[in-house]
C-alpha cells in the first residue's frame, strides 16, 4: 500500500490572557504600648534609738562691781568671776585687812577691802636725862636735848621712816635657846638647855640706831 502523503499545515493557537490578580496584603503593625517601669523603693525601716544633742548654753562670766584702791595705796586686777584683786600700799603706809580680794560666782567679792594706814614708829625710850619731843609718825621729827648740866652724845632728830628700824638676827648660843624677834624695842631672850648654865645677860635689846644692847651669853656646862 502506497504511502500516503500527509501535509501538516502550522497551527496558529491563541492562548487566553490570563491576568493574576494578586490580593492585597495590608500589614499592620501590631500597635506596641509602652508602660513605663515604675520602681518604687520603699524606705527601709530601722530601729535606730533618737539622739538628742542638748547644745550648751553659752552663759556670761558674772562681772562683780568695780573695786577702788585704798587711799594712799594702789589695786591691780579685773572684775570678771576668778579674778583675785590685790592691793599694797604706798611708802611709809601698812596695809590694814586681806591683801587680796576674788571675784565669786554670785558676782560678789570674798572678804572687804583693807585700808592703807601711815607708819607709826616705835616709841622711843630715852636715856636717862635726856628730853624727847616729837610724833612717831611716818617721815616726822622727834628732837632730843639734856637736862641741865649734861651734854647730848649723838643726833640731836631723828625722823620715822617708811622702814622700820631693824637690828641684826641674833643666833642662840651654844647648847641653849633664843626667843625674840629683831625690830626695833624688840626683846631677845637667852635660855640653855639642861644641864648648863648661862653666862652673861639673858636679854638683849633691838635699839633706836639699830643695834643691840650688851652681848650675846653662852652656854657652859654645869659641872
Amino acid at each position: 500500500m502506497p504511502w500516503m502523503t500527509t501535509t501538516l499545515s502550522p497551527v496558529t493557537a491563541t492562548l487566553p490572557q490570563v491576568t493574576t490578580t494578586l490580593p492585597q496584603v495590608t500589614t499592620t503593625p501590631p500597635q506596641v504600648t509602652t508602660t513605663p517601669q515604675v520602681t518604687t523603693t520603699l524606705p527601709r525601716v530601722t530601729n535606730t534609738p533618737q539622739v538628742t544633742t542638748a547644745l550648751p548654753q553659752v552663759t556670761t562670766a558674772p562681772q562683780c562691781s568695780q573695786l577702788a584702791p585704798p587711799a594712799n595705796g594702789a589695786m591691780t586686777g579685773s572684775n570678771s568671776y576668778g579674778d583675785v584683786v590685790t592691793f599694797s600700799c604706798n611708802p611709809g603706809y601698812k596695809l590694814v585687812g586681806a591683801s587680796t580680794r576674788t571675784c565669786q560666782s554670785d558676782g560678789t567679792w570674798s572678804g572687804i577691802s583693807p585700808t592703807c594706814s601711815a607708819v607709826q614708829c616705835p616709841t622711843l625710850k630715852p636715856s636717862v636725862n635726856v628730853i624727847m619731843r616729837g610724833t612717831k609718825s611716818y617721815k616726822e621729827l622727834t628732837y632730843f636735848s639734856c637736862n641741865r648740866g649734861y651734854k647730848l652724845v649723838g643726833a640731836e632728830s631723828i625722823r620715822c621712816q617708811a622702814d622700820a628700824v631693824r637690828c641684826t638676827k641674833l643666833q642662840p648660843p651654844a647648847n641653849g635657846a633664843m626667843t625674840g624677834s629683831n625690830s626695833y624695842g624688840d626683846v631677845s631672850t637667852f635660855t640653855c638647855n639642861p644641864g648648863y648654865k648661862l653666862v652673861g645677860t639673858s636679854t638683849r635689846t633691838c635699839q633706836s640706831d639699830g643695834t643691840w644692847s650688851g652681848g650675846s651669853p653662852t652656854c657652859t656646862g654645869n659641872f
